[in-house]
């Protein structure tokens, strides 16, 4: 059975140097997004931390085989950007 590895950057680079063994790509690909998933819902401030949040898939010779990206973007009006809307006098 083919080994994946599941490394996290989010600014720094986590590599993961044990790998987990899948019957194939598309089942590691869920796995991927579940393991983001569980990462997020643990430590949610990652994803506002303004670093691209994600999961790289790579196999055992190390090539990168999919990428799972969460990116959290505040709209212009919450940064203070755009003027509220004045009422009709």
């Amino acid at each position: 059975m083919p080994r994946f590895f599941f490394h996290h950057t989010d600014g720094a680079f986590d590599p993961d140097n044990e790998g987990t063994e899948y019957p194939d790509l598309t089942t590691a690909r869920m796995e991927a997004v579940r393991y983001a998933g569980e990462l997020v819902r643990d430590s949610p401030d990652e994803v506002w931390k303004g670093d691209t949040f994600r999961i790289e898939v790579s196999d055992e010779g190390g090539m990168l085989l999919c990428t799972v990206v969460i990116l959290g973007l505040d709209a212009p009006a919450s940064r203070g950007l755009r003027n509220p809307r004045r009422s009709a006098e």
